[in-house]
């Protein structure tokens, strides 16, 4: 005898969408948390996680948190470390990590976390969450999670089976409504991994990435979401180089290929631009300055003949870098400006003409910033039309929406299993569909909306375009370490620095003529506004050895 079961169906108003709040919660810096589920920001201050770079954290559909991690460790929602949670391969001082939902299983999360930087001593891997394991809260009555010791440190491999040893790393949603593209630049190649239900396939997509050849390993990549779908690509993936020659690329991106397409190319020469990011409709893209306090704004659709920029801020009273630049559920974009107890926002970010900066947007209750900020979990951003299930249920916790008909038919069966199903039009249930005493089930008739942008004024003919923006360096090489001379030219002070601990016992300027016009110790800057117009040598003698370069004083 079959077990009787009750079905609630809910029909919303229109202006009700899905539920998603997997980005929900932040984990950053130095103990810093902020909540972005409500109207204002809530600072949290439950964090016991102190890190310089790489960060994620993932939060339940209904926006509470699951966990959160820095590459090394991961933390449950009570801040315990979890089960099997230590020994991830990822470092403090890597870039970038991403978290992405297991499309076969929605208790399961993908922690994708990369290598140190320069020289390398590790590689990209992943780890698997399990939510439906670890001890049971006393709060809630539900598993904490734990870390699947069968897909722990999981190494990824390139195209020739050797391990990639790069910081960076993001994703971007497939075109089949359910699937993911893990994307990992690497040299002078974009290497896309296909992350499905059956897992995560060993064989990347490869694209070129022109005639760029990634150095030193310190550089990070971020998508748009999607655009119009007329054009012959879907996204936007800027990829930024900080270390000289410092860059910041913008490729069109094709996400039911994986592929780089020739449809658009942005070349930017900058200094170290850290990280970028899109506003939600990608028609501004916002680029971070490692080395300077600065943040640069890009006009997308009205750089066609040539690039439309704006410095939106620079800030010389502040020594520290902006690095992390991270739209929120709420579409906001906030900057990380190094160790400080504030969290920046990018104001009027939907305005290239009026956004500016406020570096004191939300005070972190004592906490503070470091570089990073966490990567959004990818999502999809449309349902796909109808889902017609004919099999025994094998997820747990699992969430299907589509746009219009859910269809069961015999041999479906929910035994003892949490399962949700949202259509905009129909969900039928055909004879022999089974939910066994013990289920739990939800079936409701919601509207699912795309956050697809409606803008179509993108680039339809293939563009490419170059610029400078920004302080250009002058780059000196130790033994892999690298100094910093700029801004050249200069009218009158010139910095001094290195972003390796490298101590400058020594710095001296010369004439062309062998004449000494200026000797400093222990100095990284240095006022030259009194030397006359030319070129000069400067030496410079550190901890490891010296170092030497030319700069002009206009």
């Amino acid at each position: 005898m079959k077990n009787k079961f009750l079905i609630w169906f809910w029909i919303l108003f229109p202006l009700l969408a899905f539920s998603q709040g997997e980005n929900d919660n932040w984990y950053f810096g130095n103990k810093a948390a902020v909540n972005f589920s409500g109207t204002t920001p809530l600072v949290l201050n439950n964090s016991v996680m102190n890190t310089l770079e790489a960060v994620g954290s993932i939060s339940d559909l209904n926006g509470n948190l699951l966990f959160y991690t820095d590459g090394l460790t991961i933390w449950d929602r009570e801040h315990n470390i979890m089960v099997n949670g230590t020994g991830l391969t990822g470092d403090s001082s890597s870039q970038q990590l991403i978290i992405v939902k297991d499309p076969g299983n929605l208790n399961r999360y993908y922690v994708f976390t990369t290598a140190l930087s320069f020289p390398p001593t590790s590689y990209i891997a992943y780890s698997i969450v399990d939510m439906s394991l670890g001890p049971i809260s006393l709060n809630d009555g539900l598993p904490l999670g734990e870390v699947d010791n069968l897909y722990k440190n999981f190494p990824i491999f390139d195209s020739s089976n050797n391990f990639i040893q790069t910081e960076a790393i993001t994703a971007i949603p497939h075109s089949d409504g359910s699937s993911y593209w893990i994307l990992i630049p690497f040299e002078s190649e974009l290497y896309s991994y296909l992350l499905n239900s059956n897992g995560l396939s060993n064989v990347p997509v490869v694209s070129s990435l022109g005639n760029v050849t990634l150095q030193y390993y310190y550089y990070g990549i971020k998508p748009s979401l999607r655009l119009n779908n007329s054009l012959n690509y879907s996204h936007f993936i800027t990829i930024n180089q900080w270390v000289s020659p410092g860059f910041s690329n913008t490729y069109s991106f094709d996400n039911n290929t994986g592929k780089i397409t020739n449809d658009y190319l942005l070349e930017i020469s900058t200094i170290g631009p850290y990280l970028s990011e899109f506003n939600k409709d990608a028609s501004i893209l916002y680029l971070s300055s490692r080395y300077n306090a600065e943040v640069f704004a890009i006009d997308i659709p009205n750089s066609i003949g040539s690039v439309v920029s704006r410095l939106i801020y620079s800030n010389s009273s502040i020594t520290n870098d902006a690095c992390g630049i991270q739209r929120n559920t709420q579409g906001d974009i906030y900057v990380s400006i190094e160790d400080r107890d504030y969290l920046a926002k990018i104001v009027n970010h939907n305005s290239f003409l009026n956004s500016y900066v406020d570096e004191n947007n939300i005070y972190l209750n004592g906490n503070s910033t470091r570089m990073g900020l966490p990567q959004r979990t990818p999502l999809h951003d449309g349902c796909i039309s109808d889902i017609l299930l004919n099999s025994p249920e094998t997820n747990n916790n699992f969430l299907y929406k589509v746009s219009n008909t859910i269809t069961t038919q015999s041999n479906y069966l929910i035994n003892g299993q949490n399962i949700s199903m949202k259509a905009g039009n129909s969900i039928t249930f055909l004879p022999n569909t089974e939910i066994v005493n013990g289920s739990d089930f939800l079936a409701t008739i919601e509207t699912c909306y795309s956050s697809k942008p409606n803008i179509s004024n993108w680039p339809e003919k293939p563009l490419h375009l170059k610029t400078t923006i920004g302080t250009v360096k002058t780059s000196l090489v130790l033994d892999d370490k690298e100094i910093y001379v700029f801004p050249n030219p200069t009218t009158d002070i010139l910095n001094i620095s290195s972003k390796n601990g490298l101590e400058m016992k020594e710095i001296k300027i010369t004439d062309l003529s062998g004449r000494i016009v200026r000797t400093l110790n222990n100095a990284s800057t240095i006022n030259v506004s009194d030397l006359s117009a030319g070129t000069y040598l400067i030496d410079i003698t550190t901890n490891e050895g010296k170092a030497s370069s030319k700069f002009i004083k206009k």
